[in-house]
């Protein structure tokens, strides 16, 4: 992995940059996101704890996105609403 390509996450205070090794934490209800801002590609292993809700919530915003064109706003938000979530503004 280039040493350029990491992870920005971000939670109450602003954005973090995460290396590879890193490691962070979201208590569920707490406001947190990431992004990758680099045309390098970052694998991010996610544990949820119980998985279920979690993993319902991946699989539609996973189907949401298409590599040939940008998201949706409203539809992105619809299914955050859907899963008791809000977008980071």
């Amino acid at each position: 992995m280039d040493s350029a390509a990491l992870l920005l996450v971000a939670g109450d205070e602003e954005p973090r940059e995460a290396v590879a090794g890193s490691m962070f934490v979201a208590p569920r209800g707490r406001r947190h996101g990431f992004s990758n801002p680099h045309p390098e590609d970052v694998l991010v292993l996610g544990i949820w704890a119980p998985p279920e809700a979690a993993l319902a919530f991946m699989r539609e915003i996973g189907a949401a996105f298409r590599p040939d064109a940008p998201s949706d706003p409203d539809s992105m938000r619809d299914i955050y609403a859907r899963h008791a979530s809000r977008l980071l503004p």
